[in-house]
């Protein structure tokens, strides 16, 4: 009889964690698994998007409503849902999903993946310390990095372990590029086109890319930028480009769930973070053949080889940003989709939701085990 497994997420959007969800939703059944994707409300959004996502794979969803941090409701809501229906294990993927089902006291098995700690501001540490209390209490803890597990050793959590991110790589392998999104946004070819797809949060680095690429358009006017998502520093971001005098240059679409079809457009990746596990966007622009610019911090240097699959850059580095964006755009269009390919077959390679999902699963298999309950 196949096991069932309880993904929670407290999360409106379709980030890199909703997309690790997803993966092994979609692997599960191969697994000798059932799984439910599970969301806590967030009251800033009227209803998780990834559930969205998750129903058209004919996964089934639950909503686990909630006011606020302090609403014990959702807790009882989580234990009451796992006892009706039979549920093998929980699977949480952030700090208030791993606070929930601590106090939800439920005695299955439970895994926390730590897709990072953002602490950017005195909130956010102060959640990443709460959250390395109630970790302790789970029966494993996974990061995405070595970065991230290494930090959860530090912080005492015992059973930690790294399981890379993967993806579905044949999503991303578009042969032709979206001519109706290119219509949408204007741009006309042959028109250089720099992307960046993630939160527009201040761990990305937003800043420095447009200083950077404020540098870049002195000497190719016709590039453009393709700022993809949104975030708490959205006005801000705006605000610069019209400072720099940019904002001509710069597209700003939104929240988007065309990932594929917009990276189809994109002739360079960019990434400025200062901090990142394991980036999903990053790892989704390789297997879509893209060249890519990427700082060097988290996990991302054992996934680019500087100068044969990508470029590496360090975190707030506005002129080394600005070199090696110009250093790609100068290169013909052979070498520049020889560096895509070679990122391409890196990530076929090493990064797989296939990959991923086998290790998830043997993981799960292995707190079901009886030798597990004789511990």
């Amino acid at each position: 009889m196949k096991k069932k497994v309880l993904h929670i997420r407290s999360s409106g959007g379709l980030l890199g964690a909703e997309n690790v969800i997803l993966e092994l939703c979609k692997r599960a059944a191969e697994n000798n698994y059932t799984v439910v994707a599970g969301a806590i409300k967030n009251s800033n959004d009227p209803y998780p998007e990834f559930l969205d996502a998750a129903q058209k794979l004919s996964i089934d969803t639950v909503v686990f409503p909630c006011k606020n941090q302090f609403d014990i409701r959702c807790a009882w809501a989580i234990k009451k849902y796992v006892r009706r229906n039979n549920i093998d294990i929980i699977h949480t993927h952030g700090y208030k999903e791993d606070y929930f089902t601590f106090l939800s006291r439920v005695t299955i098995p439970k895994i926390a993946t730590n897709h990072l700690w953002k602490k950017t501001d005195f909130k956010d540490r102060f959640y990443c310390l709460l959250d390395s209390f109630f970790l302790k209490k789970f029966d494993r803890v996974v990061g995405v990095s070595g970065e991230i597990v290494q930090e959860l050793h530090d912080k005492k959590i015992p059973r930690a372990m790294k399981i890379a991110n993967g993806i579905d790589i044949k999503k991303f392998s578009l042969n032709s590029q979206s001519n109706s999104l290119l219509r949408e946004f204007g741009i006309d070819r042959p028109t250089e086109i720099i992307g960046m797809i993630s939160s527009i949060t201040p761990e990305k680095g937003h800043e420095i890319a447009l200083r950077a690429f404020a540098k870049v358009v002195q000497s190719h006017r016709s590039a453009k930028l393709l700022v993809v998502g949104e975030g708490n520093q959205i006005s801000k971001v705006k605000g610069l480009s019209k400072e720099l005098n940019i904002e001509q240059h710069i597209v700003f679409t939104g929240k988007r769930t065309d990932i594929p079809e917009l990276l189809s457009i994109i002739d360079i990746f960019l990434l400025t973070s200062f901090t990142e596990g394991l980036p999903m966007a990053l790892l989704e622009a390789m297997a879509a053949g893209k060249a890519v610019v990427a700082t060097d911090v988290g996990e991302i240097p054992e996934v680019l080889e500087d100068g044969i699959n990508g470029l590496l850059i360090k975190p707030g580095d506005v002129r080394g940003t600005e070199n090696a964006i110009n250093r790609l755009l100068s290169m013909d269009v052979p070498s520049r989709k020889k560096l895509g390919a070679c990122a391409a077959a890196s990530v076929a390679e090493r990064f797989s939701s296939e990959s991923m999902a086998k290790n998830y699963f043997a993981l799960y298999d292995s707190l079901l085990t009886p030798e597990r309950h004789l511990a």
